[in-house]
């Protein structure tokens, strides 16, 4: 009977394992990496404040993803979130305009590459400091 059972992990149970283990270690090879990276906005929402003329300069420590930002109409702008597994980077951000207008708010963004192997940010974005607003911005590595 033991040695049914030695065939039978051998022959199914092992190569399973084996299969699933480099499935893991793929997942883990594709994962991004926002550190050092610096970005500008290549499309901005109709009611986004951020463009072209704004770097956004990122660190990232495991999971936990920050910038700091200026240029354009932001005077300075900070951003604190998380990078999940799946590429999602959830966070929120606060910044002050130009013109002295204090704005915050929280983004859902997915992360990826283009064809020149330059990371793209889809950033969906809601403000807090302007209710019911809403937008999409396209962010690009420099």
């Amino acid at each position: 009977m033991f040695h049914i059972l030695q065939k039978i992990m051998l022959k199914f149970v092992f190569p399973f394992f084996i299969f699933t283990s480099q499935l893991v270690a793929v997942d883990q090879v594709d994962q991004f990496s926002l550190d050092g990276v610096k970005m500008n906005v290549v499309k901005t929402a109709v009611n986004g404040v951020v463009n072209q003329d704004t770097i956004f300069f990122f660190s990232q420590k495991e999971n936990v993803v920050s910038a700091e930002y200026q240029g354009g109409k932001i005077l300075k702008g900070f951003l604190i979130g998380k990078l999940s597994a799946q590429n999602q980077l959830e966070f929120s951000y606060c910044q002050m305009q130009l013109d002295g207008k204090l704005d915050n708010g929280l983004s859902s963004c997915q992360l990826s590459k283009n064809d020149e192997g330059k990371l793209i940010l889809i950033e969906h974005f809601e403000w807090k400091s302007r209710p019911g607003e809403f937008g999409t911005n396209i962010f690009q590595e420099l």
